[in-house]
């Protein structure tokens, strides 16, 4: 695997990740902590390679986990976006 824990330089903070099998994207999610979800995601998934954006700012990685989800149709998310919208957007009750 292509994936090991004391990998020196790993990325451990936030980030939009997407990951793929035969070279076609099968997932795409957001985390604070990127290397600990993909350790997690290893024991869901069956993926060869993953790549990751690092961004800090917790809305910036909704929205373009958001954006990619939505353009890109990845087929083990479960629940896609039917429309882009703005994430948190507040709606005033």
């Amino acid at each position: 695997m292509w994936f090991r824990r004391e990998l020196p330089g790993w990325h451990f903070g936030g980030g939009v990740y997407a990951l793929y099998r035969d070279s076609r994207l099968i997932y795409v999610g957001h985390s604070g902590n990127v290397r600990d979800r993909l350790l997690g995601h290893r024991r869901r998934f069956r993926f060869d390679l993953a790549k990751v954006a690092p961004i800090g700012d917790r809305r910036e990685r909704q929205r373009l986990e958001r954006k990619l989800l939505f353009r890109l149709r990845p087929q083990c998310n479960g629940t896609l976006p039917t429309e882009l919208r703005p994430v948190g957007f507040y709606r005033g009750v």
